[in-house]
């Protein structure tokens, strides 16, 4: 058992496993750790970007994660059969990492312009405790596109899907500095050190991770074709109301994320079956991505 919970109100975590040593964060009750190796009565653990020694009196065996929720897409149309596969990763990534607070569907479906926007998303609705997100490909982009590339702007999708840009999300920051509140700091101490994007007009201000900070992050908003996945971008969801299963434990290239989920086996069969795909909404769109660069429209 590597996966403990705080049952102080509140854990230092400190530099050195001694009561003396440097404290680098504070841990609130209930937040859930990885525990890496034990000297005495300290564990040396590791809570998204933090890590340090914690008295081990002060943490107890995490529950079992039981997935309840699960996100799923639905394809309404297609070209060649390439988005089906495809939508089955990006699925899979939150998948592993997120136990979402409510089930998503994300609909991707394709088509066809002469102009230079590549892909667009819808704003999410929800419907019976399902939160729905869309997505369309232009054809005349799709075969140039690397799997990577499709994948990548699935993911990022739904992570908006998942929260990113809306209500909650604009609350747990300033929206004139991009620095977190304290509220937001107590809860993940390791957002201190984080800025959201607060440039680039409507819709990529205030939605994204700073551009200039993180640059070709999955979550910033400037399309590139290499990205990279920060352990903060699975740890924020949780102040979004959704139960991290499976912590990001560094930085690493999504192509390389990817490669791990091809042989990921989807078995949440019964939870899905449950679920009402077909439900659709019209709503505005959210954002169009470029042939240079992304550039969401929420005003």
């Amino acid at each position: 058992m590597n996966q403990y919970r705080v049952t102080a109100t509140s854990l230092n975590v400190r530099q050195s496993p001694a009561l003396k040593g440097t404290i680098v964060g504070v841990l609130p009750r209930g937040e859930k750790v990885e525990k890496l190796k034990v000297e005495q009565k300290w564990f040396y653990i590791r809570c998204g970007a933090l890590e340090g020694w914690c008295y081990s009196s002060y943490l107890e065996p995490a529950a079992p994660v039981v997935k309840t929720t699960l996100i799923t897409y639905k394809i309404t149309s297609d070209s060649n059969g390439k988005l089906d596969a495809l939508a089955r990763l990006a699925c899979n990534f939150w998948n592993r990492y997120l136990i979402p607070q409510q089930s998503i569907v994300i609909r991707i479906g394709v088509f066809t312009s002469f102009g230079n926007t590549i892909a667009r998303a819808w704003k999410p609705y929800t419907e019976k405790n399902v939160v729905y997100g869309s997505v369309e490909f232009n054809t005349n982009f799709l075969d140039s596109f690397s799997d990577v590339e499709i994948v990548g702007t699935l993911i990022h999708e739904i992570g908006h899907t998942l929260g990113m840009g809306w209500d909650h999300w604009l609350s747990l920051f300033d929206p004139q500095t991009g620095r977190f509140k304290s509220d937001s700091v107590a809860r993940l101490p390791a957002l201190a050190d984080y800025r959201v994007e607060t440039d680039y007009g409507p819709g990529t201000t205030l939605a994204h991770w700073d551009e200039e900070l993180y640059d070709r992050e999955l979550m910033t908003g400037i399309k590139d074709h290499v990205l990279y996945v920060m352990p903060m971008t699975i740890d924020v969801m949780e102040l979004l109301g959704h139960q991290v299963a499976e912590r990001l434990k560094e930085e690493r290239a999504l192509d390389d994320l990817l490669a791990e989920l091809q042989n990921m086996q989807f078995s949440l069969y019964e939870v899905a079956d449950q679920i009402d795909k077909n439900h659709f909404v019209e709503t505005e769109i959210w954002e169009e991505i470029y042939t240079q660069k992304r550039r969401p429209l929420r005003c």
